[in-house]
């Protein structure tokens, strides 16, 4: 059920815990699976052709960077912010300044996530590897591609969701 105001639809509990165990249950386990597999097969990669492949090296650097950073944003939200606008959206805390700590480092690690989205798709000519590379390397790139277009829409959601919340007063 969605509250409508003069203004703009405000969520409800019932809306804003089934956006969050969507998320959580959906984006979150799949990114998970896919920066695991992102990481065996540039593993194996690299194990196989070395330096053969010049853009290897950096490339596994921006990913063990984004891996981090990747991680640190899901942990974030599933520890701090969500838990925090469970209680929030429950009216069992008031609005706090842990949410605002949240959403302001949450919003730093987002910045942080596309700069290193932005530096992978540089380096990999727009995620299009060349011809002349090995299977793997080219199922790498495709899945970064395909990592990086599911995290802007899970950003843009995001941010619907909080300016909706911010509108709400939580």
């Amino acid at each position: 059920m969605i509250i409508t105001t003069t203004k703009r639809a405000l969520p409800t509990t019932d809306d804003l815990h089934a956006v969050i165990d969507r998320v959580t249950g959906t984006y979150h386990v799949t990114l998970q699976v896919q920066l695991s597999r992102l990481d065996r097969l540039l593993t194996n990669v690299a194990a196989h052709y070395g330096l053969s492949y010049v853009k290897l090296q950096p490339l596994a650097q921006l990913f063990i960077e984004l891996q981090r950073a990747l991680g640190s944003h899901v942990a974030d939200q599933e520890q701090v912010l969500f838990p925090l606008l469970r209680r929030l959206s429950a009216h069992e805390e008031t609005h706090s300044d842990a949410l605002l700590t949240a959403l302001h480092e949450g919003r730093h690690t987002d910045e942080r996530i596309a700069s290193l989205f932005h530096q992978i798709s540089e380096l990999t000519g727009g995620y299009d590897p060349a011809l002349d590379t090995c299977s793997a390397y080219q199922d790498i790139v495709q899945t970064l591609e395909s990592l990086d277009e599911q995290t802007r829409k899970h950003f843009e959601a995001e941010a619907a969701l909080m300016a909706r919340l911010e509108q709400a007063g939580i």
